[in-house]
């Protein structure tokens, strides 16, 4: 992570990805965690009705198991 003035962080994919997997294992989401450690993903802006939202798209398929 870099730090380039007191308003802007920057990223890298990775540590995207691992911050994103901590959550979702914060969450109870371990499958999808799991998920997410074992494949290769993209990461892009996705503008919908309500909102912008940054987009993570894995590779592979995931199903998750109905409790």
């Amino acid at each position: 992570m870099k730090v380039k003035s007191i308003k802007s962080i920057y990223l890298s994919e990775k540590e995207l990805k691992d911050a994103i997997c901590k959550w979702l294992y914060a969450h109870g989401r371990i499958g999808l965690a799991k998920h997410l450690e074992s494949n290769l993903c993209e990461f892009e802006w996705s503008h919908e009705y309500d909102g912008d939202y940054l987009a993570v798209d894995m590779d592979g398929t995931f199903e998750e198991n109905e409790e």
